[in-house]
């Protein structure tokens, strides 16, 4: 039996061997060459066989080589700026060579060519896609698509082969009661890979109108590090001039396909290829200079149509936001229409933890189903850009297998049975309870440093105490103080929560009693609507925002207690009012409690270098206020149970009006005063990004105004470059006014286009920053006007937080001074929520 098995196998390889030498005898070789009317070498001329649905491209010299099988056939002969032609072959039993010549349309290819090698025509490519590119900016005027998006990110370690762990023990607690529900721990093989899964049809209206609308979304893991593009906020259409890719670049960046991109890129066609029956020129993008505005990689362009293929770019690094690295491909293909529609979307993205740690992540977008000439509602599309109904996080595992257009990887299968596997459990009562049983166990290092935590998972409520160690504080005023407080959080169904925290404390030295307590309710989270209630009895600043080092300066305290009553409302979208009512018992610092200087340095002259507390006659004061805050198109997002807010690129308009109110509640003031100001971020394309900001005001009266309420304009710090937008580098003194007043401050981050083209510099990092602010004063028509200029550096030091130094000079000028100079340093942090920089 073996034998025979053995001789059939040598009889198939035998049978295998001859039909191959078969197939091979009968394939010959088509070559030749396709030259112009001059009999110049055609490079890159396209040889396409009908019979065979597929064919071959010339090399640089005009020169093609094909091997093809006995028969008769139909070959086109086609090339860029040349006539097509058909001929009829027949390949025999020998190799057949052609030479085939095309006549010259009128396209010159040498007035098209910029530093390009002669008859390269990439460029011409690419300049007849430019002409062409309108109509396929926006292939409908009116549509809908159907959308999957899948993204994962992998977290990968390198361990220390040098340090073996030794094998760890399962050391969990068992959970009172509920033994066989211990706590699911996830398996380290999966614990590394975070996911989300979203479903959308997404919307759209000529010329640039979004709306997605969310019919499905489950996550897994922790989804930080994840991008999902927002559309409307972000632009993939590559023949738009520029890219404006919110949260991934800081600054528009410049399209292959833009007017002017021969100015920007070289262009070289490295290959051509038959698809859907037709030639694909594949082109390479380089920069001209590497900027941040530019980028690197391939596009592919479909002969004759004169359209996008597909596209392979890699965004430079000096121009991202939080990501080491971002990739981005997309195809098109053609619908029943012909229209040529982007089909998938792939996003790749890789940011560095340090030198062990890498996040690599990528999305995955597919565009399903395109319905064309849709009729939308009246006043469908406007500021919202995005809703996710509470049904859609609501899907079970028999709805995602069912819609994914592709399956998952093995171990992304893994993390999805896992995580279903395990909800139930997680979600069920008597899990809750285990967990919380455990929770609950007061243990003497949170009592020590960490601090008492309880929950009760029913009624969503959380309740935390200070730690003992938590409990020390320290004040300029007074000294060393001790006390302890509690925070508690409730969450209610619909979105709503509250918080509570409360405090108090003593001091050491000279036993006095101080404390507060903070309440605010989120009754309407769709409306941003809140309102809070404060009190407390404390040491507490005259001028918050000061200068540094007079901040600490005990000149700069009073012993005040507070009442606040605040409220906040979203009228319409981006009109937010705000009301305010504060009751103030303000005093000096009682004798006999000192400053930490008097009691450190009792011996010591510091007359001079400490500013003494103020004196003054103790006063009450009752203040409401009126806000009114208005940003058009303000875009956000709608959740089940919150708004999220994009921001605009319209400016912030906002009117702030405050009474002091004499003899109500024993207040003692009596004053009007009205402040209008415009804050506004502005995105300039290539050439960076501007923030300005204009304050106008004064006391419309001030019959009886105490010394704290006058309106304070911050001094500046000798070497530290405060926020630009709220303050100024040269203003040296503590000013005060009743009257009227106008603020005007600027700065200008260029993001590397002012000196980008400097090779050094660029590969250093450093970008330059500008701006400057005026200031005039009704009182003795005070005038400052100052200017600066600096450098910055972007540091990591998380794999998603940034730090910026940067070092900058000042100029200053006013009516009031002589013109003078000076150096400052500035240290500022990214907002890793709203990815943004303070300034």
């Amino acid at each position: 039996m073996c034998g025979n098995i053995k001789i059939a196998k040598y009889y198939f390889f035998i049978l295998g061997f001859l039909i191959y030498c078969n197939i091979t005898v009968n394939a010959q070789t088509f070559y030749g060459k396709v030259l112009d009317d001059a009999h110049n070498p055609i490079p890159y001329a396209n040889i396409f066989i009908t019979e065979l649905n597929t064919g071959t491209s010339c090399n640089e010299n005009g020169e093609f080589y094909y091997t093809i099988t006995s028969g008769q056939y139909e070959v086109v002969f086609s090339a860029l700026g040349f006539l097509s032609k058909k001929v009829n072959i027949v390949i025999e039993d020998e190799d057949l060579q052609w030479i085939e010549t095309l006549a010259d349309t009128s396209i010159d290819l040498d007035q098209i060519v910029v530093k390009a090698k002669k008859r390269d025509p990439a460029y011409a490519i690419i300049q007849n896609v430019i002409d062409a590119k309108q109509k396929y900016i926006n292939t409908t005027n009116a549509c809908k698509t159907n959308l999957y998006i899948k993204a994962t990110e992998e977290v990968e370690k390198k361990l220390n082969k040098s340090i073996i762990p030794k094998e760890k023990k399962d050391v969990d607690k068992p959970l009172p009661g509920y033994k066989a529900l211990a706590a699911p721990k996830t398996p380290d093989s999966l614990s590394n890979l975070n996911m989300v899964e979203l479903q959308a049809t997404l919307n759209f209206k000529a010329p640039n109108f979004y709306k997605e609308e969310r019919t499905a979304y489950k996550s897994y893991g922790n989804t930080e590090g994840l991008y999902l593009p927002i559309y409307g906020q972000n632009n993939f259409n590559f023949y738009k001039n520029y890219l404006n890719l919110a949260g991934i670049a800081e600054i528009p960046l410049i399209s292959p396909l833009n007017r002017t991109s021969i100015l920007s890129y070289k262009f070289k066609l490295e290959e051509t290829f038959i698809a859907n029956e037709r030639a694909v020129y594949k082109i390479k993008i380089t920069p001209r200079k590497k900027g941040n505005a530019t980028i690197s990689g391939y596009i592919y362009i479909n002969d004759d149509l004169w359209n996008i293929y597909a596209i392979k770019i890699d965004l430079n690094k000096s121009a991202l936001k939080f990501y080491d690295a971002f990739n981005i491909e997309m195809k098109y293909k053609p619908d029943s229409l012909s229209n040529w529609l982007i089909s998938e979307q792939k996003l790749n993205y890789e940011t560095k933890g340090g030198r062990a740690t890498t996040y690599k992540g990528n999305t995955n977008i597919f565009y399903r189903s395109f319905e064309y000439n849709c009729n939308f509602p009246k006043n469908y599309f406007g500021n919202e850009l995005s809703i996710t109904k509470k049904e859609a996080l609501e899907k079970d595992a028999v709805y995602w297998n069912a819609m994914r257009p592709e399956p998952l990887s093995k171990k992304q299968a893994q993390v999805v049975a896992y995580t279903d596997s395990v909800e139930k459990v997680i979600n069920s009562k008597p899990y809750k309870d285990s967990v919380q049983s455990v929770y609950n166990e007061i243990e003497p290092l949170e009592v020590l440093w960490f601090g008492v935590g309880l929950q009760n998972h029913e009624k969503k409520s959380d309740w935390f105490f200070y730690s003992l160690a938590n409990s020390f504080d320290f004040k300029i005023i007074g000294g060393l103080r001790y006390g302890t407080g509690a925070e508690y959080a409730k969450i209610f169904e619909n979105g709503q929560h509250l918080r509570v925290e409360a405090s108090g404390d003593i001091g050491l030295k000279y036993k006095d009693v101080k404390g507060d307590i903070w309440a605010r309710f989120m009754y309407n989270p769709h409306k941003l609507a809140r309102a809070e209630f404060s009190y407390s009895s404390d040491f507490t600043f005259i001028t918050l925002e000061d200068a540094v080092l007079q901040i600490v300066q005990p000149s700069n305290f009073i012993l005040n207690d507070h009442l606040k009553l605040r409220h906040q409302f979203e009228l319409v979208n981006g009109l937010y009012i705000t009301t305010n009512a504060f009751y103030f018992w303000r005093r000096p610092i009682p004798d006999g409690i000192n400053s930490v200087y008097e009691d450190w340095f009792p011996n010591r002259d510091l007359e001079g270098e400490i500013e003494q507390p103020i004196q003054f006659n103790p006063y009450q004061s009752f203040i409401t206020e009126v806000a009114l805050s208005y940003t058009p198109a303000q875009k956000f997002l709608t959740e089940p149970d919150r708004k999220l807010v994009l921001g605009s690129k319209w400016p912030t308009f906002s009117l702030v009006y405050q009474k002091g109110w004499q003899s109500f509640l024993g207040s003692d003031i009596d004053f009007d005063y009205l402040r209008f100001s415009i804050d506004h971020n502005l995105v300039l394309g290539q050439f960076g990004t501007s923030k300005y900001s204009i304050k106008t005001g004064r006391f419309l009266n001030a019959n009886n105004l105490g010394p704290i309420e006058l309106k304070r304009f911050r001094r500046s710090d000798r070497w530290w470059f405060s926020n630009p937008l709220q303050s100024y580098q040269a203003l040296d003194t503590l000013l005060t006014t009743q009257n009227y007043y106008l603020q005007t401050h600027y700065i200008h981050h260029f993001n590397g286009a002012l000196i980008n083209n400097i090779p050094i510099v660029k590969k250093l990092g450093i970008r330059a920053v500008a701006g400057g602010g005026a200031m005039w004063l009704y009182e003795n028509n005070f005038r400052h006007f100052e200017g600066f200029a600096g450098l910055e550096r972007i540091f990591k030091i998380g794999p998603r937080r940034r730090l910026r130094l940067g070092a900058y000079g000042v100029v200053a000028n006013g009516n009031f001074f002589k013109t003078n100079a000076r150096y400052k340093f500035s240290i500022d942090i990214i907002d890793t929520f709203k990815r943004e920089w303070t300034y």
